[in-house]
């Protein structure tokens, strides 16, 4: 059984192409739907809206796999516009298209910076979401600390006559004092 028992035919010359160019565009939008939920997701952590953290993050998860689907749905065109001679899946790229469609060399090449600029974006973008999320999870870790050891009386606050204070105020939340 092969690994491209799935992929249809090849097509050939434009239907081929138009194909691609299809799915190249539904990956597009598919990473740009994804860097959308990633900026909600920010401005739900900066606000501290945890409704709406949650909410974005299940969005996240959808768009990960809309993501992840229009991936394999590239790679099926690519394979589709390839005749198959034994190549792995693994090998499957805008490069060996190039050697069977050397006169679509720049459309390829464009597509392919594109497609590499973008998931270098997400990435970067899921590196800073995650970085913030690990901020505002010790901010909060640290509230939590703060709010244990007012009720327990082991943090004590004294004035400058040496005589007991109540908690001092001036807490932020999930930002750098």
């Amino acid at each position: 059984m092969s690994e491209f028992e799935n992929i249809p035919e090849v097509l050939t010359g434009k239907d081929a192409f138009e194909n691609l160019s299809e799915k190249v565009n539904v990956l597009k939008q598919a990473g740009d739907q994804l860097l959308d939920v990633m900026e909600d997701q920010v401005e739900a952590v900066i606000s501290a809206d945890a409704e709406r953290l949650i909410q974005t993050t299940e969005k996240n998860v959808a768009e990960q796999q809309n993501f992840f689907n229009a991936e394999q749905g590239l790679i099926k065109a690519l394979a589709g516009c390839v005749p198959y001679n034994g190549h792995q899946k693994k090998s499957i790229s805008f490069e060996l298209l190039k050697v069977h469609q050397p006169g679509k060399a720049s459309q390829l090449d464009l597509w392919k910076q594109e497609i590499s600029d973008m998931i270098d974006l997400l990435q970067t973008r899921q590196g800073q979401l995650f970085e913030l999320l690990q901020f505002a999870q010790s901010r909060n870790a640290d509230m939590m600390r703060s709010f244990y050891e007012l009720q327990t009386g082991a943090h004590v606050h004294y004035r400058n006559n040496g005589e007991r204070a109540g908690p001092v105020s001036g807490m932020a939340i999930n930002q750098e004092v």
